[in-house]
C-alpha cells in the first residue's frame, strides 16, 4: 500500500513553488516527487494556478483607463437612447452630475434601461464646455485676474497666485489694487484637472478679492484666509465641526492625501483658512454635490452669504449645458 504524501514545507514555501512552473510534472504523487517536491510538481497540486476568465458581470469593455469609452458608432446610438429615454430637464441635470462611469458590459445594459443609473464618458459626464464657462465667469467675478497657462511640468506646484507685480529677485510686492496674476502648469495634464487647478487659484482670489472686502470694516485685505468656516451665533463646537467637515471633504474627495503618510508641515499648511477654502472651493465648483453633502454646515453658509454668485453660476452651467446637449 503507498504511502500518502505528507507536506512538510511552510505555507508560503508552497505558495512560491505554485507559482514556479517547474520541468517535470507529474499525474500523481510518486516516490521521486517526494523525494524532491521542489524540482517538480504533481498536476493540480503545485502546479502554477491558472487565473479564471472574468464572468460576464465583470467583463470590461474597450476601455481608456478603465472607462469605456465608445467607438464614433456606438456614441451616434447611445446619444439616441439617452434624449430618446430623458426629458430635456432630465438631460441637464445628468449631465451637470457626473456619478459612476461605465466601465463594465453590465453596468452598459443598465445605462441603455436608464441613462442616469451612471454616465458614459464622452455621452454625459459633466464636458469640458461647462468647466470652460464656469471659468470665463468666476473670473470675470473675482475681478479678472491674469491667467497664464504655461506647457511646462512643475516638481512641486500645480500653480500659484500672486497679488502684486514682480520684482526684480522674483518675488512681488503686494498691491492693494492687483487683481491677481495666475500660472498654471499643463503638461501631461488632463484638462479636468488643469481647471481643478485653475479654480483652486481663483478660490484663492475669491477669499482676497471677493470676501476680503466684507471684513475689517470695509476695508480690502492685503492677503487670503479671511474664510473662518462658521457662522454668526456658532458656539466652538459647531464651528470646529464645520471645519473638520470642509478638511474630510477636501483630504477625502477634492484633493486627496493620507494623513498617516503625510508630513506635520503638509497637514498645517492643507488645513490652514487660506488652503482649506481655495480646495473646497475648487469642489464646490466641479463636485458640488460631494461638498454639499460631505460639508452641509459650511456649504449652507457660503450659498447663503454669496447667494446671487452661487445663482448665477447655476445658471451659467445650465447654459452650457444646454448648449453641449445641442451639439452632440
Amino acid at each position: 500500500m503507498a504511502v500518502p504524501y505528507v507536506e512538510k514545507r511552510s505555507k508560503h514555501a508552497l505558495r512560491i513553488d505554485r507559482a514556479l512552473k517547474a520541468k517535470v510534472r507529474h499525474s500523481k504523487f510518486n516516490d521521486d516527487y517526494k523525494k524532491n517536491p521542489a524540482n517538480s510538481d504533481v498536476e493540480g497540486y503545485d502546479t502554477p494556478v491558472e487565473k479564471r476568465p472574468p464572468t460576464k458581470a465583470r467583463v470590461y469593455l474597450e476601455s481608456n483607463k478603465g472607462e469605456y469609452v465608445p467607438s464614433v458608432a456606438e456614441k451616434r446610438k447611445l446619444i439616441a437612447i439617452f434624449k430618446k429615454k430623458l426629458r430635456k430637464e432630465q438631460q441637464i441635470k445628468d449631465v451637470l452630475r457626473t456619478t459612476r462611469v461605465v466601465k463594465t458590459k453590465k453596468q452598459l445594459t443598465a445605462w441603455k434601461k436608464n441613462p442616469r443609473d451612471g454616465d458614459i464618458r464622452g455621452i454625459d459626464t459633466a464636458p469640458d464646455l461647462i468647466d470652460e464657462q464656469r471659468f470665463k465667469f468666476i473670473k470675470k467675478v473675482t475681478g479678472n485676474p491674469e491667467v497664464e497657462f504655461v506647457n511646462r511640468k512643475n516638481k512641486s506646484l500645480a500653480g500659484y497666485v500672486r497679488f502684486g507685480p514682480q520684482t526684480r529677485r522674483g518675488r512681488y510686492a503686494p498691491d492693494i489694487n492687483f487683481p491677481g496674476y495666475i500660472k498654471v502648469f499643463t503638461k501631461d495634464k488632463a484638462k479636468k484637472s488643469i481647471y481643478r487647478t485653475s479654480f483652486h487659484e481663483l478660490g484663492h482670489v475669491f477669499d482676497r478679492n471677493v470676501k476680503g472686502p466684507l471684513v475689517n470694516k470695509g476695508v480690502r485685505t492685503r492677503g487670503t484666509g479671511n474664510f473662518s468656516f462658521n457662522a454668526v451665533g456658532d458656539d466652538y463646537n459647531k464651528s470646529k465641526a464645520k471645519r473638520k467637515a470642509v478638511f474630510d471633504v477636501t483630504r477625502k474627495y477634492i484633493n486627496p492625501f493620507e494623513i498617516k503618510n503625510a508630513s506635520y508641515r503638509y497637514v498645517s499648511y492643507r488645513g490652514s483658512s487660506e488652503e482649506l477654502f481655495a480646495d473646497w472651493f475648487s469642489g464646490f465648483v466641479q463636485k458640488r454635490n460631494v461638498v454639499k453633502k460631505r460639508s452641509k454646515g459650511f456649504y449652507k453658509d457660503f450659498t447663503k452669504e454669496f447667494k446671487p454668485f452661487a445663482r448665477e453660476l447655476k445658471k451659467t452651467e445650465k447654459r452650457a449645458a444646454k448648449k453641449y446637449i445641442s451639439i452632440i
